[in-house]
């Protein structure tokens, strides 16, 4: 391990300053909102004392004073926060390679082990101070994401934890929950105040007041949010420049680069590849079919161009937190870390048994999921126990639309799919765009083509990222061959050459139901 002992860490005045100026404008907020809850009540008293002629409306402008008063007093009374689990709680003495890497690390900055690592299901790596009273008394947490685990290397890893432990040794933690409750008490204060009869039918010097105070603590918070954001960028530039100086300025920026990826990629491998699955009672190689997702060449595609466009603007947004990926790279060619021999294992290698970590996580972020019902799947195997069966019962409950319809059809209803997609019940609670039932009509039509060519001796190939159906040397994309026929790429004659071609002309798209056995890929 190349990272046993201490760095050394120049001061930064640029980013102490700014950390004081955090701390002003946090203690400012306070003041700001006692001196208006004092105004409400001084000035509308000092207006009644004062006028000689005492009407009904100074004493509504008086008692409305006093209602605003104390609604920005209650909004400034700070909660107790009810602490969730981000995962599942990881136990270091059963991953001694992971917590070898995070006692390194923690050591290099000369800061504390969290006393809670929880492994979760998101791209991001964070750290808090969890408990007590405005950061008082609290202990230290951290959450690193499965997917980081799973894209990037031991280095990038080292990387990033860094980059975590460095907002400890910037007390950024011991910051956060004061200007999370800061931020908090205006947004209820402005709320609050903004909720007050809301009817209309209050007096209006009532009303007045409602909209000077409500005008005022809008503006202000706009400006408090705007500046507590810019401070949180240089933070972030402060522990890109730690992360580098610890585990090497090219490791921190190629992690960068992976997570832009990996946080685009993995809400679409959540939903379209391990959903199905976990929802039929299996549970696949998570952080493997990850990798292959993110490689699949359509989505590897995708991907690039994401990233061509992220790295194309290093325009800054007044409330990000975080600054543009752009920026942050060119700020890390300028640093010189110390040389450190590349590890280019994935950093999913440090955990003991990645599996029982992944099947934790599932059970520990889906509480639907009854523990110990998950069986493991072999991702060549959901082709068979997952995909097809879930597309016989997909044809089944739509028999009526695909009854009588032959193959050859497809050439007229292809550009007409609002017609059929008009016939499948919109999901409860949704109401579906005209564009969103054609495209459940193309899925059906496709599906139901899919499982002729199985009936007649077609084989399928799921991966993540990609699937294909092939005989012998032969291979189609049915997406691809209904999607000519909708944008009429195809002739009706050349569609009917093509199921003449693949063995299906003739066929009813509901005959599918007679079920053929299932040819496994190879």
């Amino acid at each position: 391990m190349p990272l046993a002992q201490r760095i050394s860490v120049q001061p930064n005045r640029f980013v102490a300053f700014c950390a004081c100026l955090g701390v002003l404008t946090v203690a400012l907020s306070y003041l700001v909102l006692l001196g208006v809850a004092f105004a409400c009540v001084y000035l509308p008293y000092l207006i009644l004392t004062e006028t000689p002629v005492q009407n009904i409306n100074l004493w509504i402008l008086m008692v409305s004073g006093v209602v605003v008063a104390a609604t920005i007093l209650y909004s400034m009374w700070p909660r107790r926060d009810r602490f969730i689990p981000p995962g599942v709680l990881i136990d270091l003495s059963a991953h001694p390679a992971f917590s070898s890497e995070v006692h390194a690390i923690a050591a290099s900055l000369g800061e504390d082990v969290p006393r809670e690592i929880y492994l979760t299901g998101d791209v991001n790596a964070s750290v808090a101070d969890q408990g007590g009273i405005f950061g008082f008394g609290s202990h230290r947490i951290m959450a690193i994401g499965l997917p980081l685990l799973s894209v990037l290397t031991v280095s990038e890893f080292r990387a990033v934890l860094a980059h975590e432990f460095a907002h400890y040794f910037g007390g950024d933690t011991k910051f956060g929950p004061w200007v999370y409750k800061t931020e908090t008490a205006l947004i209820r204060s402005f709320q609050n105040i903004a909720s007050i009869g809301w009817s209309g039918r209050l007096p209006a010097a009532f009303r007045l007041l409602q909209m000077l105070i409500t005008g005022a603590l809008k503006w202000y918070f706009v400006g408090f949010l705007r500046l507590i954001r810019f401070i949180s960028r240089i933070r972030e530039f402060r522990a890109d420049e730690l992360a580098a100086l610890v585990a090497g300025s090219e490791a921190m920026a190629q992690g960068l680069r992976k997570i832009g990826g990996a946080s685009a990629a993995w809400p679409t491998y959540w939903d379209t590849e391990v959903g199905p699955i976990l929802s039929k009672g299996g549970i696949p190689a998570i952080g493997d079919g990850f990798v292959r997702f993110m490689a699949a060449p359509r989505i590897s595609a995708q991907l690039t161009k994401i990233a061509e466009s992220e790295l194309s603007s290093d325009e800054t947004k007044p409330f990000d937190t975080h600054p543009p990926l752009k920026k942050r790279l060119a700020a890390l060619k300028k640093i010189e870390g110390a040389p450190l021999k590349p590890d280019d294992v994935l950093a999913s290698r440090l955990l003991s048994s990645a599996a029982s970590a992944e099947l934790a996580l599932v059970e520990a972020i889906s509480p639907n999921i009854k523990k110990e019902s998950l069986r493991p799947v072999n991702w060549s195997q959901v082709a068979e126990t997952v995909i097809v069966p879930s597309w016989r019962s997909e044809v089944r409950e739509h028999r009526a639309i695909l009854q009588g319809v032959r193959v050859e059809d497809l050439a007229g209803l292809a550009r007409s799919l609002h017609r059929a997609g008009a016939q499948i019940p919109d999901p409860k609670g949704t109401l579906l765009s005209p564009q969103q039932r054609a495209e459940r009509a193309a899925r059906l039509y496709t599906v139901a083509v899919c499982l002729l060519l199985l009936d007649k001796g077609w084989q399928l190939d799921v991966q993540p990222g990609m699937s294909r159906m092939y005989r012998g040397d032969d291979q189609v994309e049915p997406l691809d061959m209904i999607n000519n026929l909708r944008n009429e790429h195809a002739s009706s004659r050349e569609w009917a050459a093509t199921c003449q071609r693949l063995g299906i002309a003739g066929l009813c798209l509901d005959s599918s139901l007679v079920e053929a056995p299932i040819t496994r890929a190879r």
